[in-house]
């Protein structure tokens, strides 16, 4: 029975640094691993990776032998779909169609747009869009297509759709609640029969006749299987049981694996005949039988057999897609493996493997080694022993073992060798020759071997030790407090401790790690570790530091388990199945996707530096007398080629683990009103390995005030909807923030509906949040929920929520500011808009330059001092476009950098989704505004950056901080326990500078590495989207600021990874941002550059079809692009014609932007948004 692999998962407590683990290598893994093959009728067969769907495998010899090949581009995700053409075509889906026929090392975009494609064995494209009820047929590889079938407009078409290809059939499918419409096509594509199914029941293979299997669960929960010969024809049972795979011979004859054994039918699946061929956990590929004979099955890795399934063989040399679940070193580069397939061992460090034996189990401790290389695995339910460690061995099963045999161990003092079975605990003092057994001991999870000579192992539910070699036993009770009654795992370090480790499976309590310094005699409580699966994977480097793997991270504890740090993410970010460390101290580590990897260097090379920032409550800057500590400050340690991150704990803590270099460390200052340090910037040499330095930083409050910062985060904003509004505060000042409360501001168009969190209504949509006293460093998060309006809205409409926290006094003098504060307005009176700014502070400002934007043009610019009160105003037509004032604020303002006021929509909506384009903020962190379009869909997991920056360019100002939001969803068949996002920063961004805001759910975040900041959402029990759809959400903002003197020109681009429990990450878009420091004015235009005005789009907004014009013809040919809100191209097509009509009907509902360009020269003719409906 395949073993469910357990992942060894741990929750950081305290501490966070960075290791020497700054780089990885790969290792070459052994053969194996699932695949799907195609074959592409040009002497070749492809193996697709199962777990790693872009890593493509090739074989020329019938799949004796593989190759990989360049395969599909990495940056695909999870949710692109992707597949083998039967020509040896590749295909991936990433807004477009693309296709490559030269396995992978070109790609071109197929003209057409299609939801779903495949290609016959002729090579034949059929394309479907099920929203169309249309099938599509090309010939000449996309270029021309024919219609060939259209569905009745009544059949339903569900969330699971397929087109399918079987040998000899081609079958679209949509699941209906009702029935099931079925299409089916025997020849080549070219004509199709429909037929309707209970929709109870699913459609598992198609023969070469048309006959369609289905299975269907009766009422009892049995499974049984349908046929249905036509489509005319009725269901008619077969099978009692549901086939595992099937295949097609050249004769007709079909084969299946039903109930484990392999079946064949000769009469069309009418009947089926055992062959009684145990089949084990293989199961059959459904790929027709290649001219030599051969067919194929895959379990763990790819076999094959010529004589019909009789016998098997393995055919997977070349595949390296196996997992490894154990290592045994003989020396560094010689060692054998378990992986999924069987038993490997290399002699070159994984460049070649040899097969001992296929199909073991992957059960902890099915293999051990001897002193002197020897191997001893347990194999077909026996015991077998190599003295050389290689294929040549010899059963050594004792006479009187049960027929199962579980784990075996052997004693790397003298080689005596343990074998557990039902029946007790067999021991063998001469290599297997002859056997003892301990009846009393059974159900043993692990045995280790101290230095002292004593022996411990434990069993489901208590520990024994034996001091003469395992002749007698002494009873060790569970040290484990309820509800604990179970164990799991023991571990030895290098100096005798062993950690006891329980089974902590449906406890919600946190489970612990028991301690023993004497042997076992007596316990005591390690760390602590929340919402964790203690199993295995806790490994020891030879100067006693423990290394263990949770969620993609590295931790690392040096004083014995008592406290763990971070020191990095693994290569990939993914979790470990399995984890050790070879002879030369390297760290080894197998990722759950088939990727091996290990450190570079040793894990013993690398020094510490660590310190503490505590308060200097009288401010002389002595050190000894600093007693408060400081959480949550950005500490950075810049190398003469690196630089690394870390926060910070609740004690003030902080802790590197360095490679030797010159250091700078540097702890960050959230506010040099309120704080200030002795010393910031504190120099260190580190020459040497193994040694500690210590710095330390005390901060001087420079006054006694609080400092309340807020975040607004809106994850979605629709129409008729009710919306969340999420608000995160905290306290960044010196005192307790008593009494605090939040005002929030709410669009026009929102009604407030309730909220969790004490408030009370002050009029005109302003809402107060009492939040209690808030203390130095603490911060929290409430929300609200409020009612976006229907019939005053328009979709792609923008609405604003503000949020001002208090108190926000300023209680120290600011020298450098006169006390001009300067304050923006934007109002629409019927036919104009007033654009203001006036002068609320105490004293007159200086000349502040000003400018006006009309969409993203800039309009007009002056100068101008006010005096105390004074309001300067400037009135516009109102038009539709959306207008923008900003001003500088007055120098030296203790804050703000500029204030700020748009509106949209005065006299009508001409233009959209301009407001994000720019800075919403003014840079005063009391207060903050978040702006959101309303949309009517979007992509559940995505990511957005405020501002969106003006132009095509998405440019922003040199400075400018950017929030981004990013947005999740789990769409999977099962609740997610944990979600983890993992966003590597762009090296325009200051990591430093980070400030995590709002989110959905409670989560813990980690600044690490050279610039990767890590939220993770523990328990987060976020249910599948299938079974309530309104809480399968989530979200998390942070806000950032650019690296200071970053060059013009320079793209910001951002993209994260969402971890959703151990599956493979789903990527989001691509966020990116230019760094410019001009707004293009409307006086002086590149002359090659046509106002976006010229291009026409009717009607705006559209259903089915929108017409695009340009008002006067300049060019002979013309290339449109149609962009996403998240600046992905979703249709692209060319024209000779200014008048382009488009087909919107696939488009989601949603704001595009159109894009014109002269096809020979590239420039831009014009753009336009539009909104489809």
């Amino acid at each position: 029975m395949k073993r469910q692999l357990l992942i060894l998962v741990f929750i950081l407590v305290g501490l966070c640094g960075f290791s020497q683990i700054s780089s990885w290598e790969t290792v070459k893994g052994p053969y194996g691993g699932d695949v799907t093959l195609t074959d592409g009728h040009n002497g070749k067969l492809y193996a697709q990776s199962f777990s790693k769907k872009n890593k493509v495998y090739v074989s020329s010899d019938n799949g004796n032998s593989w190759e990989i090949t360049l395969g599909f581009p990495e940056q695909l995700g999870s949710s692109n779909k992707r597949f083998i053409g039967y020509s040896g075509t590749f295909f991936y889906k990433n807004g477009s169609w693309y296709r490559s026929t030269d396995e992978g090392v070109t790609w071109n975009a197929l003209s057409g747009v299609t939801s779903l494609l495949v290609e016959t064995e002729s090579g034949a494209l059929i394309g479907w869009n099920p929203s169309t009820h249309e099938i599509y047929r090309s010939t000449n590889g996309g270029q021309l297509w024919d219609l060939v079938a259209s569905m009745p407009v009544t059949d339903e078409v569900g969330t699971s759709t397929s087109l399918t290809i079987y040998p000899g059939a081609l079958v679209a499918t949509t699941k209906g609640l009702i029935e099931t419409p079925i299409y089916v096509s025997l020849d080549d594509g070219q004509n199709w029969e429909r037929t309707l199914v209970p929709a109870e029941n699913k459609l598992k293979f198609v023969s070469p006749s048309g006959a369609m299997f289905f299975s269907s669960f009766a009422g009892s929960g049995d499974a049984n299987l349908y046929r249905k010969a036509d489509q005319n024809a009725p269901l008619e049972l077969v099978s009692d049981y549901i086939p595992d795979g099937y295949t097609v011979l050249s004769s007709g004859r079909l084969l299946a694996k039903i109930v484990s054994k392999l079946h064949y039918s000769d009469d069309d699946g009418l009947t089926w005949t055992n062959t009684e061929v145990y089949m084990g956990d293989m199961d059959l590929i459904s790929l027709k039988q290649l001219n030599d004979g051969s067919i194929f099955g895959t379990s763990s890795g790819l076999y094959k057999t010529l004589d019909e399934g009789l016998n098997w063989t393995f055919s997977g040399s070349g595949i390296r897609e196996g997992l490894i679940v154990d290592i045994k070193y003989i020396t560094d580069s010689i060692y054998l493996t378990l992986a999924n397939v069987g038993l490997y061992r290399t002699e070159n460090d994984g460049n070649d493997w040899t097969l001992i034996a296929e199909q073991l189990s992957t059960n902890p401790n099915v293999f051990d080694l001897t002193s002197s290389g020897g191997a001893v695995f347990i194999y077909q339910n026996a015991l077998k022993f190599s003295s050389e460690g290689n294929g040549n061995y010899v059963d050594i099963t004792p006479s009187q073992a049960p027929q199962g045999v579980s784990s075996v161990f052997v004693n790397p003092n003298n080689d005596h060798i343990y074998l557990s079975t039902s029946q007790g605990l067999f021991r063998s003092t001469d290599l297997g020759q002859s056997w003892t057994i301990d009846e009393d001991i059974t159900g043993i999870k692990k045995i280790i071997f101290l230095p002292s000579g004593r022996i411990l192992t434990c069993t489901y539910s208590n520990l024994f030790a034996s001091d003469d070699n395992g002749n007698t036993w002494i009873f060790i009770a569970n040290p484990f407090p309820s509800p604990y009654t179970a164990l799991e795992n023991l571990f030895l370090s290098p100096l005798g401790t062993v950690y006891l480790f329980p089974d902590g499976s449906g406890i919600v309590e946190k489970p612990i790690i028991m301690r023993s310094d004497d042997q076992g005699d007596s316990w005591y409580p390690g760390s602590q570790m929340p919402d964790v699966s203690l199993t295995e994977g806790m490994v020891f480097t030879q100067n006693n530091q423990i290394y263990i793997i949770h969620f993609g991270y590295v931790y690392l504890s040096v004083n014995e388990g008592l406290t763990w740090q971070t020191i990095g993410p693994t290569p990939t970010n993914y979790a470990a199945i399995f984890t050790s460390i070879s002879p030369g101290q390297k760290f080894f580590l197998q990722g759950i996707s088939a990727d091996c990897y290990r450190s570079s260097s040793p894990l013993t090379q690398g020094s510490y530096l660590e310190g503490n920032i505590k308060v200097d409550a009288d401010a002389d800057c002595s050190t000894e007398d600093a007693q408060m500590p400081v959480r949550n400050r950005n500490v950075e340690a810049i190398g003469n080629i690196n630089s690394y991150y870390t926060t910070s704990d609740p004690d003030g803590h902080y802790i590197f683990f360095l490679d030797t270099s010159n250091y700078e460390v540097v702890v960050q200052n959230p506010s040099g009103i309120w704080w200030d340090y002795c010393e910031d910037t504190i120099p260190v040499i580190i020459s040497d390995y193994d040694t500690r330095d210590t710095v330390d930083f005390a901060a001087i409050p420079l006054s006694d005030c609080p400092l309340m910062t807020v975040d607004v985060a809106i994850p979605i904003m629709r129409r008729c909807f009710e919306n969340e509004v999420f608000v995160n505060y905290c306290n960044q000042g010196t005192e307790p923030a008593q009494d605090a409360w939040v005002d929030v501001f709410l669009d026009p168009f929102l009604s407030f509906v309730s909220s969790g969190q004490p408030n009370q209504s002050l009029g005109n949509n302003v809402y107060r949040f009492l939040l209690g006293d808030v203390d130095p460093g603490e911060c929290g998060q409430f929300q609200l929920t409020a009612y976006l309006n229907c019939d005053s809205t328009i979709i792609g409409q923008t609405h604003c929520v503000s949020a001002h926290g208090f108190p926000d006094t300023l209680c120290v003098p600011v020298n450098e500011w006169s006390g001009a504060e300067i304050k923006a307005t934007a109002t629409c009176q019927d036919t104009l808009i007033q654009l203001q700014l006036e002068n609320e502070g105490s004293a007159p400002s200086q000349i502040l330059d000003y400018i006006i934007i009309e969409d993203d043009v800039m309009l007009d610019s002056g100068s101008k001092d006010f005096g105390i009160g004074e309001v300067f105003t400037l009135n516009y037509t109102a038009n539709g476009s959306t207008w923008r004032i900003e001003s500088e604020q007055e120098p030296g303002h203790p804050f703000s950098t500029l204030a700020i006021a748009f509106a949209e929509g005065c006299g009508g909506f001409g233009s959209l989704g301009y407001i994000n384009q720019f800075s919403v903020n003014g840079v005063q962190p009391s207060w903050h505004r978040t702006c959101v379009e309303n949309t009517g869909s979007y992509d559940p997991n995505d990511k957005q950056g405020f501002p969106n920056g003006f132009g095509d360019e998405h440019n922003i100002r040199p400075g400018q901080s950017i929030d981004y939001l990013i947005r999740f969803q789990n769409t999977g068949n099962d609740t997610a326990f944990t979600v983890r996002i993992v966003d590597t920063l762009s090296q325009f961004l200051d990591p430093a500078t980070i400030r995590p805001g709002a989110s959905s759910h409670p989560y813990t975040w980690k600044l690490s590495g050279q610039g990767e900041i890590t939220f993770t959402f523990p328990n987060i029990m976020l249910p599948d989207s299938n079974i309530n759809e309104a809480a399968s959400h989530g979200f998390v903002q942070f806000n950032i600021k650019q690296r200071p003197n970053v060059e013009i020109g320079s793209i910001i681009e951002n993209q994260a990874a969402i971890y959703f429990d151990f599956n493979d990450p789903v990527l989001t878009n691509t966020t990116w941002h230019t760094v410019r420091d001009e707004i293009p004015t409307s006086g002086i235009q590149n002359p090659t550059l046509i106002s976006t005005s010229n291009l026409e789009i009717w009607p705006n907004p559209c259903h089915e079809t929108a017409y695009i014009s340009l008002k006067q013809k300049t060019s002979n040919l013309y290339n449109l692009k149609i962009f996403n809100q998240f600046g992905l191209v979703v249709s692209q097509n060319s024209s000779t014609s200014p008048i382009l009509e488009l087909n919107t009907s696939e488009l989601p509902s949603g704001i595009y932007m159109a894009e014109l360009r002269d096809a020979g020269t590239g420039i831009l003719l014009g753009s336009r948004k539009f909104v489809k409906i």
